[in-house]
């Protein structure tokens, strides 16, 4: 488990919508939601592609929304990946389809 993981807005509002806000603690103990924050250590949750590559830049250990699903499953804190990432799509949340096949193959899925 990470020393600190720090999440942004967007997977939070969107493991909510998902009912799956509670896996961020099942799956990384405590979470930060920080103001801004530097820490060497850090895992940090992050959806926007810029502020992705920022991220990477500062040398971040980094996942986003998908991410933590496709964690949450190898956890078994749910059932099936699939679903959840029908869902989130189906939120207008945007994965390259080729992304999406990735990511389920990797999930046995």
């Amino acid at each position: 488990m990470p020393e600190m993981t720090v999440v942004n807005t967007s997977p939070l509002f969107y493991l909510h919508r998902l009912g799956l806000l509670e896996v961020l603690n099942r799956l990384y103990g405590n979470v930060t939601i920080p103001e801004a924050t530097h820490h060497p250590l850090a895992l940090v949750i992050l959806d926007d592609k810029l502020a992705r590559r920022i991220a990477e830049m500062q040398r971040f250990r980094l996942t986003g929304t998908a991410g933590v699903l496709l964690r949450a499953k190898e956890k078994g804190f749910i059932p099936a990946l699939k679903p959840a990432i029908e869902k989130l799509l189906g939120l207008n949340f945007r994965l390259k389809p080729d992304l999406v096949k990735s990511i389920l193959e990797f999930a046995g899925e």
